[in-house]
């Protein structure tokens, strides 16, 4: 059995990386408040994303890699 790491059938609602109104960095209380998910959900999406190489974490706020 395959585990995804983000809930299946959820919308998420996307942040354009063009977008400043939402600059780097950004704490996991107010990616919380502007995506509507739970820390869990948006916990296990931020772990891929930073495998990926997406996203890095410093001293507890998330940064886009570019």
């Amino acid at each position: 059995m395959r585990v995804l790491p983000f809930p299946v059938g959820k919308i998420v609602p996307a942040i354009p990386p063009e977008d400043n109104d939402f600059p780097d960095p950004t704490g996991m209380d107010e990616l919380v408040h502007r995506t509507g998910l739970t820390t869990a959900e948006l916990s296990s999406m931020l772990l891929v994303m930073e495998l990926e190489g997406r996203v890095s974490a410093q001293h507890g706020r998330y940064f886009r890699n570019r």
